[in-house]
């Protein structure tokens, strides 16, 4: 389960399109993180911006005496207080360092405010290793190439697919980047039923229904073929995911068990999404 890294914004925020019944309570949440834990699951994927999830980490941390690595964001803004922030967050989340400190977005990477303070904190053992999370391939093609940089996450699923990010995250590879990805369920879009979209999520209707055909057609669950399609590539190291309840856990890990066959592969690859705006959140209207 190395290649799981469970993520925590629906810990602390009320996260993603398809989220009806808001953040599960402390009760499941700690039901999640438990079986996680015993699953093999040992990374968590958080942020000073995910509301209380920092707080929920550290009290769960504390309360069964068993420890994550935990990866987290900040952004440029904390610069003249970083090193002190960096040690908060470690008090708060209860570890003794974070596996991997991430720039939230690359408008903080290219702030350039938090850089000078990286290698301090790896001196003081606070860090072992920086990220930058990032939208865009031109965002992408940019930070591949600055040593820096050991993980980039990036969103990757059946609509920003093999055609969308593909060559960019070989090059990645090939400079010895980790690659992290997220946005596998694309925040419960492939849930939504096409005839319920609105705004310029339109747009996609027909590209949603030609998914809903895939698993048809091939008798497979939405979340299995989302799950699989990202799992087929090996140059991936890490999928980020988020669940807020314990049958959704044991659904995504068996998902991992499972395997696509190349038809179905084909089929998700021979979809190109011309409005790439589309493929971010922040777009939708």
């Amino acid at each position: 389960m190395n290649k799981f890294i469970l993520g925590t914004a629906q810990f602390g925020l009320n996260y993603g399109i398809n989220n009806h019944h808001g953040k599960p309570d402390k009760s499941t949440v700690y039901e999640i993180l438990n079986l996680a834990y015993q699953l093999g699951i040992n990374t968590l994927d958080t942020a000073y911006s995910y509301g209380t999830s920092h707080e929920i980490i550290g009290n769960f941390h504390r309360d069964y005496n068993f420890y994550f690595e935990v990866n987290t964001k900040f952004t440029s803004s904390e610069n003249e207080v970083f090193i002190d922030k960096i040690k908060n967050a470690c008090d708060i989340l209860k570890v003794e360092k974070l596996n991997a400190c991430f720039y939230h977005s690359y408008k903080d990477y290219c702030n350039g405010n938090l850089r000078p303070y990286f290698s301090k904190l790896m001196d003081l053992k606070l860090i072992k290793q920086v990220g930058v999370s990032v939208y865009t391939n031109e965002e992408l093609e940019v930070v591949i190439n600055d040593p820096l940089i050991n993980i980039i996450q990036l969103p990757f699923n059946l609509f920003d697919n093999f055609n969308q990010r593909g060559e960019l995250i070989l090059k990645a590879k090939d400079k010895g980047k980790i690659i992290q990805v997220r946005s596998v369920f694309l925040q419960g879009l492939f849930f939504l039923d096409p005839k319920l979209l609105k705004g310029n999520l339109v747009e996609l209707v027909n590209d949603l229904n030609f998914l809903n055909e895939i698993v048809s057609d091939f008798d497979i669950s939405m979340s299995d073929l989302c799950l699989q399609y990202v799992l087929n590539f090996k140059e991936i190291d890490q999928i980020i995911i988020g669940v807020d309840s314990i049958e959704q856990l044991i659904s995504n890990i068996n998902a991992f068990k499972g395997k696509i066959n190349s038809e179905i592969f084909d089929r998700v690859n021979s979809i190109y999404i011309r409005n790439n705006s589309l493929l971010y959140p922040y777009n939708w209207k």
